[in-house]
């Protein structure tokens, strides 16, 4: 057991210092949490608090992009994308949603969203009149959904400065908050990517892109 668990505190030291040398991390703010990360061992900090607030900006966050995303997918008349939004919107909605299995699961679905939406909207459909009134009815909820996720992601990054410092035995109870750290670099990323892309495609639509334009800073 003490094993298994030195394997994972090594695993998240190491997480964490890709978060560092990533320079899109640098680029939202998250600056340099090296100090926090490498630093003794102990008891550490209760981080329980830390995971109940993170898993819940997370399931926020996550339920206003995939409803923007779901919106976004019937507009466009993708059957399968709007099928895979109800599944990661139930599953949100799950009573066991907090536990590390279910938050991987919920990243693992919304990064394939998120990458099939991306690939649609590349092509620059242009969208009849009542789709468009239908894709403009998303742009709400995808603002929410992804300033969320940016918040969710600095405030992982703050937590995780703290997590080298736990004990083996405390790191087996932040299961959800090892999930949320090491996941949300790929999400923003994906995020980032597919947000210039759909100013792009509401260009060609003409589609008024201002709000987003000024409330969504990568």
């Amino acid at each position: 057991m003490r094993k298994r668990t030195q394997k994972m505190k090594v695993k998240i030291i190491t997480i964490l210092s890709v978060f560092l040398m990533a320079g899109y991390v640098h680029a939202i703010g998250f600056g340099d949490i090296a100090g926090g990360v490498l630093g003794g061992g102990g008891d550490g900090p209760d981080l329980s608090g830390s995971q109940d607030t993170l898993t819940a900006s997370l399931n926020k966050s996550l339920t206003d992009l995939t409803t923007s995303q779901k919106i976004m997918a019937q507009a466009l008349k993708r059957d399968e994308d709007v099928q895979l939004a109800d599944k990661i919107l139930e599953g949100l909605k799950s009573e066991d949603f907090g536990t590390k299995d279910s938050i991987d699961k919920a990243y693992e679905s919304s990064s394939k969203l998120t990458e099939a939406q991306a690939e649609q909207i590349a092509k620059k459909e242009v969208l009849d009149v009542e789709s468009k009134a239908l894709f403009i009815t998303a742009i709400p909820f995808y603002i929410k959904g992804v300033i969320g996720a940016i918040n969710t992601g600095k405030q992982a990054v703050e937590a995780g400065q703290s997590i080298a410092s736990l004990n083996p035995m405390a790191l087996l109870k932040i299961g959800a908050l090892i999930s949320i750290v090491s996941n949300t670099p790929t999400l923003l990323s994906q995020l980032g990517s597919t947000t210039s892309s759909l100013f792009e495609f509401m260009a060609a639509n003409d589609i008024d892109s201002t709000e987003m334009e000024q409330k969504i800073k990568f």
